[in-house]
């Protein structure tokens, strides 16, 4: 018996297999309230935007941290992704972020790579900037892959 495929995943591998212009990612709710959009991706890489919106501020007039984490960590898992087969995953085990600027309830674009790969464990990084290319937020994170191998 196959398993169920991650929606993430196959959102990933359709954008793969299309013409490659930024499409909605919207395979979850909480995507589709970030505004999420995937841009850009490749093995091992993947470039989203976000549009967080008056929701997910804070009392300072800038995104909450929790947030900007959490588009990191969709752009670190997201990298991983790309290199799994049907019915893979990767999900999170370890998160670290750093936050350089206010990220302001208007575009942005995360960018994530992995930076070392083995079967069962993959390490990735990933930054925020605004559309003037500033860094507002870095992480490194640590992924538990599970790709499965592919149908004969």
């Amino acid at each position: 018996m196959s398993e169920p495929d991650n929606a993430d995943r196959r959102a990933l591998a359709t954008f793969l297999a299309s013409d490659g212009m930024p499409a909605p990612m919207d395979s979850s709710p909480l995507l589709g309230a970030l505004g999420c959009r995937i841009e850009g991706a490749g093995e091992g890489w993947v470039r989203l935007s976000f549009t967080p919106g008056a929701q997910h501020v804070q009392g300072n007039g800038v995104v909450a941290g929790g947030i900007v984490a959490t588009m990191l960590d969709f752009a670190l898992a997201f990298a991983g992704l790309t290199t799994c087969n049907p019915g893979g995953s990767a999900v999170s085990i370890g998160l670290n972020v750093c936050f350089l600027g206010p990220v302001r309830a208007e575009k942005v674009v995360v960018h994530a790579t992995l930076a070392a790969s083995g079967y069962r464990i993959a390490q990735a990084e990933a930054k925020i900037s605004d559309l003037e290319g500033r860094t507002l937020a870095t992480a490194t994170g640590a992924l538990s892959m599970k790709r499965n191998k592919k149908s004969q």
